[in-house]
């Protein structure tokens, strides 16, 4: 430790020098500019320092020497940013997806095929040793366990304990050569982390790949101001918020209930974000943040809500690809068991919301049922209702008020189909989608653009056409 010992104003003479009002004086007089030169030996004469001229050292000075050398080393006296690295060569999705794409109904939570996706990418020869995958804390609870033993965790002086686990299989593991950064409990550190790794391509000349998971809640509403940073300097790579959405794991607190990740994720430019809730869409995302940043060369970077919720993964529609990059794509259709249909609506959802929608269209497809319950509600609401506006205000008033609100929606929207849009978000989530989700609709999601509806927000909404008897 230095203590530096000194007074404000320290060299301004008399004028200043260790006075109350060193910050507010504002101007030196030719007699104190002389006493500064004097104090500091300055090699100017009365006139210069009385006219504050700048000095400036000969060209073959031991000065100017050192300057010119130095500027020289750190590439010329002009600035420039160099973005020119090699390309790295992207796997086939299949290489390293193909349960995911084809998952057949096999039930997994979108982290854990994230992490098998990961495990697999690391294996490609070109592409597995750009891979930086970054964790704060809770690798095991994102299914990492099996990494520490394929790639290991760094250290620069290696593992110098006994873990608490190392009777397991798959103990910590830190070595020289380990590739996850396991940062401990430190947000800004795994973030600072990822940038590092983001950046090198233009800093090193050397295109990385860094996968930074963490909970969702700690993230942009935890780091926001440093992501912002890192998206200033053209970063590319992977954000994973992991248990996203407000009700994942509702138990421990406000801790996990993300609501406005994606709200915050929209207002960076260079973001590219997805609420996916099949493991198929999200290799698909991968896929595509692969070939953007390590082929194509794009300044952009990913954020990918994951779910921790295990349910039946199904098949990636055939075709669907380029309509789950935009934003938005046809997911299935429901029928009732007759076939006809007098009346249609299309859902549209996302992420851990998107299991209940599904249920949702399965309901209305069976129309019958639904209205059998319905009625029931109605009926006991209405006698309750009734009741009450008889004794405030008469009858007349009440039957104004029970007339059914699906007359009056069919004076208002005759002959169309409501969507309706559903998020585990704050509500200005799906109410953004709400003003252009009909025209979309109606025109087809393959046409869907990023300025519309969905993408723009990172929103993936699952378009089912709903038919009820």
């Amino acid at each position: 430790m230095i203590l530096a010992h000194t007074k404000k104003g320290y060299g301004m003479g008399s004028v200043a020098q260790g006075k109350m009002t060193t910050h507010s004086h504002k101007k030196m007089g030719d007699v104190d500019l002389i006493e500064f030169r004097d104090r500091f030996n300055l090699p100017l004469t009365d006139a210069q320092a009385t006219a504050m001229d700048f000095f400036r050292p000969s060209e073959d000075s031991a000065e100017m020497q050192y300057l010119r050398k130095h500027r020289a080393a750190l590439g010329g006296a002009m600035p420039r940013r160099e973005t020119a690295c090699d390309v790295v060569p992207k796997p086939d999705i299949g290489s390293y997806a193909q349960f995911a794409i084809a998952a057949a109904g096999k039930e997994m939570s979108t982290t854990m095929a994230f992490v098998r996706m990961l495990g697999n990418l690391m294996k490609d020869k070109a592409l597995g040793p750009r891979i930086v995958p970054i964790v704060a804390d809770e690798a095991r609870t994102f299914g990492m366990a099996n990494l520490f033993k394929q790639v290991g965790i760094y250290s620069s002086v290696g593992q110098r304990y006994a873990p608490e686990d190392i009777g397991s299989v798959l103990s910590y593991r830190e070595a020289t050569d380990g590739q996850i950064l396991e940062e401990g409990i430190s947000e800004a550190g795994a973030i600072a982390s990822w940038t590092a790794a983001a950046t090198s391509y233009s800093v090193h000349g050397l295109a990385m790949l860094p996968f930074y998971i963490y909970y969702s809640m700690f993230g942009f509403q935890c780091v926001g101001d440093a992501i912002w940073a890192a998206a200033d300097q053209r970063a590319r790579g992977f954000l994973l918020g992991a248990t996203s959405g407000r009700t994942t794991l509702g138990g421990e607190g406000l801790q996990h209930q993300d609501g406005s990740s994606h709200l915050v994720a929209a207002t960076i430019p260079n973001c590219k974000a997805y609420d996916s809730a099949y493991a198929g869409e999200m290799a698909v995302i991968v896929d595509a943040g692969i070939r953007e940043m390590m082929v194509e060369q794009k300044d952009v970077f990913y954020y990918v809500t994951l779910m921790n919720e295990n349910y039946a993964q199904p098949d990636v529609p055939q075709g669907a690809e380029a309509d789950i990059l935009r934003g938005c794509y046809r997911f299935g259709t429901y029928t009732p068991a007759s076939g006809k249909a007098r009346k249609k609506v299309t859902l549209m959802g996302s992420g851990a919301i998107l299991t209940e929608v599904v249920k949702a269209a399965q309901l209305l497809a069976d129309w019958r049922r639904l209205r059998e319950a319905r009625d029931r509600r109605r009926g006991s609401r209405c006698a309750v209702r009734r009741a009450a506006a008889r004794r405030r205000q008469g009858a007349d008033r009440c039957r104004h008020r029970l007339r059914p609100r699906s007359a009056r929606e069919r004076a208002r929207f005759p002959a169309r189909r409501p969507p309706l849009s559903h998020a585990r978000y704050r509500r200005l989530r799906p109410q953004r989608h709400a003003r252009g989700a009909a025209r979309v609709l109606r025109r087809g999601c393959g046409q869907h653009r990023a300025g519309g509806a969905a993408h723009d927000s990172g929103l993936i909404p699952v378009s089912m056409r709903v038919h009820r008897a």
